[in-house]
């Protein structure tokens, strides 16, 4: 029988807890009732928050350095993605709302006008920290016909405004606990890189990033997280994935919906996440 959608949420789980098997159970549990299935309305959004302490809470330098790298990694990371979500209305490149004419003129300026402008964005001295922060994250995205602003971005700033996270909306669905671990690392990394990169050195460059300095310094950054973050096969995933869709346009996508969701059921396989497969759990690769 078909369901329809169905949306998946964890509760808030700190990087240094066994957060990995708990997704393994979570598809299994989940696979013994429904077959999993994901195709173009599907996406995967990963809040993360300031940690490791449960009660830190982003700084104004802390929401600044997240929206530098937003834009610095933007060219980079559509390596990583397939065609749709490069371009999607509801995970829009962040230059499309904020800095757009700076962005475009990187190659000539350099990041520092950028940079600049994101800075002038978190306000004057003086003004109290909250609303500071507030008028940031509402001014980074555009405004919709009635004032409020629009949260489909890439990195979405107003979930700040609610729950004191930042928003990583730009991947794709995930079938598996494979996937979806591989594109909770990714925005992991996103966030913790730029919270100590050192963008001042950047101001100067002028060009965009490629993909496989994005892959490096995902790696680099991965190895500075705690110990139950670390995942063998996370960085063969991001080069395949650069592979898969470096030639990907709007007239050609490599992989077709069905053959996407065979890939997915191979991983659940492997994980032991399929229901036949509960009678060989022994042998599964799944911690």
């Amino acid at each position: 029988n078909h369901t329809g959608g169905v949306e998946i949420i964890s509760p808030p789980t700190a990087a240094e807890s066994d957060w990995q098997r708990t997704i393994h159970k979570v598809f299994r549990a989940i696979s013994k009732d429904f077959e999993l299935y994901t195709n173009h309305l599907c996406s995967s959004h990963v809040h993360v928050s300031r940690g490791p302490d449960p009660k830190a809470k982003y700084g104004k330098t802390d929401l600044i350095d997240i929206a530098k790298g937003a834009f610095f990694w933007e060219e980079a990371l559509r390596g990583l993605l397939p065609y749709a979500r490069q371009v999607n209305r509801y995970a829009l490149p962040n230059h499309d709302a904020f800095a757009s004419d700076e962005y475009l003129r990187v190659g000539v300026d350099g990041w520092g006008p950028l940079f600049d402008k994101l800075v002038d964005l978190m306000g004057a001295q003086g003004t109290p920290d909250k609303e500071r922060k507030e008028a940031f994250a509402k001014g980074l995205h555009a405004v919709a016909r009635d004032g409020t602003p629009v949260k489909y971005l890439s990195t979405n700033f107003l979930s700040f405004l609610r729950i004191d996270t930042v928003e990583f909306r730009r991947q794709a669905g995930a079938a598996s606990a494979t996937t979806a671990i591989y594109r909770v690392l990714l925005a992991l990394t996103l966030n913790v890189s730029a919270l100590h990169y050192p963008f001042r050195n950047a101001s100067g460059w002028k060009g965009y990033k490629s993909t496989e300095e994005l892959i490096l310094e995902a790696m680099r950054t991965l190895h500075e997280l705690p110990r139950n973050c670390e995942q063998p096969g996370f960085e063969g995933w991001l080069r395949t994935c650069a592979a898969d869709y470096a030639h990907e346009s709007d007239t050609y996508t490599k992989f077709t919906e069905k053959d996407i969701n065979k890939k997915e059921k191979q991983l659940r396989k492997k994980e032991g996440s399929e229901p036949e497969q509960e009678a060989e759990a022994g042998s599964s690769s799944a911690p």
